[in-house]
C-alpha cells in the first residue's frame, strides 16, 4: 500500500503531511479502530442491545424503525430508481443497504433497485451496489453476491457483462463478509463459507485482491463450536467438510495462513515451503484467529499455538509475522493457560526486538491480550507485567515507538477499568509527564489520546485534563486540535465544554475541527444536534454545509433526519453536498453501534491492503462511515 487511507468526509481525522506515506504511523491504525473506543452511537442514541452490536430499538434519541420505513426509505428508493447523479446514487446504495430489512414494506423494491444499479457503467455506483447487497444481507442478496464472486452466468447477467473483473469479484467477496458478520442464520453462513472456499480452491489467483477478500470474509463467518450438519445444497459441495464447525473452518484456514501443523507440534519452523504469497497470508492468519475464537477452547488454544509459531518463524515475511502478532491480539488471553502465557512472553520480546512493524503492532496486541479475561482463578493474571513494560517503553524505547506505547497503555487501562481492576496512576502519570513536554504534533496527539483512554474511567480527571486543554489552546493545527478535541471528550473533561462549543461555532468550514469538536461534546453528553442543524441552515458555502452534514452524521439524533432529507432533495444543490446528506442519513438512522465497514477495518493488516480496500478514494475503507 503506497499510502494510508484518506479520510472520507464522515470519517475520523487521520493524518497530515507525510503521515499518509508512512506505514508505521499510528494514525492509520487509529483511523481504522477509533470508532470502537469512541462508541459514538451509544452516546448519541442510547445503550447497546443485548447482542452488543446494535442500539436498543427503543432508544429515545434514535429515529424509530417505523419512521425510517415511512419517511426515509421512500426517499432513498426514489433516488435508487430515478436519480442520475452517480455520487448521489452511490451514497443512497450504502444508506439503503444499512437501513432496509425484511420488515421494510419497500424491501423488495430496494433489493430490485440495488440489483439494477449493478449494471451501471460507473465503478463507484456498481461497487456501492455490491456493498449495499452485503449490508442488506438477506439470502437473496447473498446468492447474488455468491454468483458474482464465482463468476457464474448468473453473476455476469447481474452485472450485464460477458466477463467480470477481478476487482468486481473482490468487492463482492468483501460484501459477503459484511453480510456474514451481521447475520444469525447458521445455514446461510455455511452457504457463504462454502461459496468462498470453492472459489479459493477452484481457481489460480494471479492477483491479490480476490483471495484477500475471500479469506478475510471467511474470518467473519461465525460457525458453531459444535458440529452442525449443513443444508443439502451445501452438503453437495466438495468443500462441505470445511464448514461443519468453527474448528473445521479453522483447520482449512491454516493452509492459507501458511501453517504446517505437524511442524508446529514438533517445534520446527511453521511456514510451508510453498506458502501463499505474503499479502494473502497476512490476511489469512487474522481470519484464522477470528474463526477459531468461535470454537471450543481446544480450538482456540491450538490456533493460538500455531499462530505463535508462525510469529516466531524468522523465515516468514515481516508482513506475515506482524499479522501473526495482530492475530494473537485477537485470540490470546490474560489468563494462566500455557499458550496464553507463552504468547504474552513472546509479544513482550517482540515489542523490544522485532522489526518496526512488529514492535508497534506487538504493543497493541499486548494491550488487547492483557485486557481480555482468561479462565481460572486469576483471569487477568498477565496485566501487571504488560502494563509495566508498556509504561517503561514510553520513556526508554525508541522515540518512534512512543506514540504506539501511549495508545497501548490507554487501551489496556481502559479495558481493565471496565473490568473493575484498579491499576493505580503510575502509567497515566508517566503519560502526563511526557505530554507536558512540548513535542511534535504527532506525538502530542497520540499522548493526548492515550492519556484520555487510560484515565476516562477514573473518578477525577481534572489534573490530567488540565494539561490536555492547555495543548488544545496552544495549537492552531487542525490535525492536532482535532485529536485533542476527541481526547477531551474521551476523558469526559467537563471544563473543556465551553472551549469545544466555541470550536464548533468557529470551524463551520473546516471538517476536521468541526467533526472533532462535535464528537468531543457528544462523548461528554452534550447534545449538539440542534446546534448543527441550525449551522446547516445558516451555512453559506457548499464546503461548510458538507462539513456540517459530516458532523451531523455522527452527532445527530432523530431531529436531524428531516433537515438532511430536505438537503438531499435540493435539486439545485451540488451533487457532492446532496450525497453527503444521504451519507449522514444512513449514519443517523443506523442502529448499529459501529460503522458499517468496521468488520473489515478491525484488526486489518493495512500495510498489506489491496486496491479493493484502498485505492485513491475508491476502496472499501475510504467510504464514509
Amino acid at each position: 500500500m503506497a499510502a494510508g487511507p484518506v479520510p472520507a468526509p464522515t470519517s475520523a481525522p487521520i493524518s497530515h503531511g507525510s503521515a499518509d506515506q508512512d506505514l508505521l504511523h499510528w494514525s492509520h491504525w487509529w483511523f481504522l479502530e477509533s470508532a470502537r473506543y469512541m462508541d459514538l452511537r451509544t452516546h448519541v442514541q442510547g445503550p447497546p442491545a443485548t447482542d452488543g452490536r446494535s442500539i436498543a430499538t427503543n432508544a429515545p434519541m434514535a429515529p424509530s424503525r417505523d419512521y425510517v420505513y415511512r419517511e426515509v426509505m421512500p426517499r432513498l428508493l426514489d433516488v435508487l430508481e430515478n436519480e442520475r447523479s452517480d455520487d448521489i446514487v452511490a451514497s443512497a446504495l450504502i444508506a439503503a443497504g444499512r437501513l432496509t430489512g425484511t420488515n421494510d414494506p419497500l424491501y423488495g423494491r430496494i433489493l430490485t433497485a440495488t440489483r439494477t444499479r449493478l449494471r451501471s457503467a460507473n465503478a463507484r455506483v456498481f461497487e456501492s451496489a455490491l456493498l449495499g447487497l452485503g449490508l442488506i444481507g438477506t439470502e437473496a442478496a447473498c446468492e447474488d453476491l455468491l454468483a458474482i464472486v464465482a463468476d457464474t452466468a448468473k453473476g455476469r447477467q447481474l452485472r450485464g457483462s460477458t466477463t467480470l473483473r477481478t476487482r468486481t469479484r473482490a468487492y463482492a467477496g468483501h460484501a459477503l463478509g459484511l453480510a456474514a458478520n451481521q447475520m444469525n442464520d447458521l445455514a446461510l453462513e455455511q452457504r457463504i463459507a462454502v461459496g468462498l472456499i470453492e472459489v479459493l480452491e477452484n481457481e489460480s489467483h494471479g492477483q491479490y485482491d480476490l483471495p484477500v477478500s475471500l479469506v478475510s470474509s471467511l474470518g467473519l463467518v461465525k460457525l458453531s463450536a459444535k458440529l452442525q450438519v449443513p443444508p443439502s445444497s451445501v452438503r453437495a459441495s466438495a468443500a462441505a467438510d470445511h464448514v461443519l464447525s468453527a474448528s473445521t473452518l479453522s483447520r482449512y484456514l491454516e493452509r492459507w495462513a501458511g501453517i504446517n501443523v505437524a511442524k508446529v507440534r514438533r517445534g520446527e519452523k511453521s511456514s510451508l515451503a510453498s506458502r501463499p504469497r505474503a499479502k494473502v497470508q497476512s490476511h489469512a492468519v487474522i481470519a484464522l484467529a477470528r474463526a477459531a475464537r468461535h470454537g471450543e477452547e481446544s480450538t482456540r488454544e491450538a490456533a493460538t499455538q500455531q499462530i505463535l509459531a508462525l510469529a516466531k518463524d524468522p523465515s516468514t515475511h515481516v508482513y506475515v509475522r506482524t499479522s501473526a502478532a495482530i492475530a494473537l491480539g485477537e485470540i490470546a488471553r490474560a489468563g494462566s493457560a500455557k499458550v496464553d502465557r507463552a504468547t504474552r512472553k513472546f509479544l513482550l520480546e517482540a515489542m523490544k526486538e522485532g522489526q518496526p512493524l512488529e514492535r508497534r503492532f506487538s504493543r497493541i496486541a499486548l494491550a488487547s491480550v492483557a485486557g481480555r479475561p482468561g479462565a481460572g482463578e486469576e483471569p487477568y493474571e498477565g496485566w501487571r507485567p504488560v502494563l509495566s513494560a508498556l509504561t517503561h517503553s514510553i520513556v526508554k524505547s525508541r522515540s518512534s515507538d512512543m506514540a504506539w506505547s501511549a495508545l497501548s497503555i490507554g487501551i489496556l487501562e481502559d479495558s481493565l477499568a471496565k473490568a473493575g481492576i484498579h491499576t493505580g496512576r503510575s502509567a497515566s502519570d508517566a503519560l502526563r509527564s511526557l505530554a507536558q513536554k512540548r513535542r511534535s504534533d504527532d506525538d502530542s496527539a497520540a499522548l493526548a489520546l492515550g492519556l484520555a483512554l487510560s484515565t476516562r474511567n477514573l473518578d477525577n480527571t481534572d489534573s490530567f485534563g488540565a494539561g490536555v486543554i492547555r495543548e488544545f489552546d496552544a495549537t492552531t493545527t487542525p490535525y492536532l486540535r482535532g485529536h485533542v478535541s476527541v481526547a477531551l471528550g474521551l476523558m469526559d473533561f467537563k471544563p473543556s465544554i465551553p472551549r469545544l462549543k466555541e470550536e464548533l461555532m468557529e470551524a463551520s468550514n473546516q471538517p476536521i475541527r468541526l467533526w472533532s469538536a462535535a464528537v468531543g461534546l457528544v462523548l461528554m453528553g452534550e447534545p449538539v444536534g440542534a446546534q448543527l442543524v441550525e449551522a446547516l441552515r445558516n451555512a453559506k458555502s457548499s464546503q461548510s454545509r458538507i462539513a456540517v452534514t459530516a458532523a451531523l452524521g455522527q452527532a445527530g439524533t432523530f431531529r436531524a433526519v428531516m433537515p438532511l432529507l430536505d438537503l438531499a432533495g435540493e435539486t439545485q444543490s451540488p451533487s457532492p453536498l446532496r450525497a453527503s446528506a444521504i451519507d449522514a442519513l444512513g449514519a443517523v438512522c443506523d442502529l448499529s453501534r459501529l460503522p458499517w465497514r468496521d468488520p473489515i477495518a478491525h484488526a486489518l493488516p493495512y500495510y498489506a491492503a489491496t486496491s479493493t480496500l484502498n485505492s485513491n478514494g475508491a476502496g472499501v475503507l475510504e467510504r464514509p462511515w
